[in-house]
């Protein structure tokens, strides 16, 4: 089958917006294959054309949204690195998320390490692999992984209790809220990329 096929690209849309559905109705371990065919309307024989199961359908959809928002992100973050601007690096992360609100947070229910390392990636590890390898910086410093670390952890929790209380925090209240938190220790952060380029 010709994966560019118009029906099959349709297909596969549909497979994953009924399974997002499902997951969001039912939660991902309740969420049977047989449920997902039910919603999309389609044979369990064309649900296993597309993917071997539940699983490989939640790592394509992981791996899908993660290279969006790396090549969406990666040329605004390292303009800010280079500037110090850690307001700017926390709005664009938060619109980042934001513009991908519902499907993260359905990806959340289910596996939440997975989308902590999708947003630990895109956020933390693709600006450190751009300066590597465009800048050709030394980045194994221990105290740059300290700060990364702390950083990240403090970013990603943040980001999904924000996800999972979003109608009570404005984006622009939580972006200042956390500036305030963090914006020393990114500043620092983005010193300790920049002199070692």
């Amino acid at each position: 089958m010709n994966k560019n096929d118009l029906r099959y690209l349709k297909t596969e849309k549909n497979i994953i917006n009924s399974f997002l559905e499902c997951v969001d109705d039912l939660g991902f371990e309740k969420t049977r294959i047989s449920d997902i065919c039910h919603k999309a309307m389609i044979s369990r024989n064309t649900f296993y054309a597309h993917y071997e199961d539940k699983y490989a359908l939640l790592n394509d959809i992981i791996s899908q949204l993660e290279k969006e928002m790396m090549e969406s992100y990666q040329d605004k973050i390292m303009i800010d690195i280079m500037h110090n601007d850690a307001k700017q690096a926390v709005t664009w992360c938060f619109h980042e998320v934001n513009e991908n609100r519902y499907l993260i947070q359905i990806l959340l229910k289910c596996s939440k390490d997975k989308m902590k390392t999708v947003l630990y990636n895109v956020f933390m590890n693709h600006p450190i692999d751009i300066l590597m390898k465009d800048y050709h910086c030394n980045l194994d410093n221990i105290k740059i992984k300290l700060n990364q670390t702390y950083i990240a952890d403090a970013w990603i929790g943040y980001l999904e209790v924000w996800l999972n209380h979003y109608d009570e925090i404005s984006m622009n209240d939580a972006i200042d809220f956390m500036v305030k938190l963090c914006e020393h220790p990114i500043q620092i952060y983005f010193q300790q990329l920049v002199h070692s380029i």
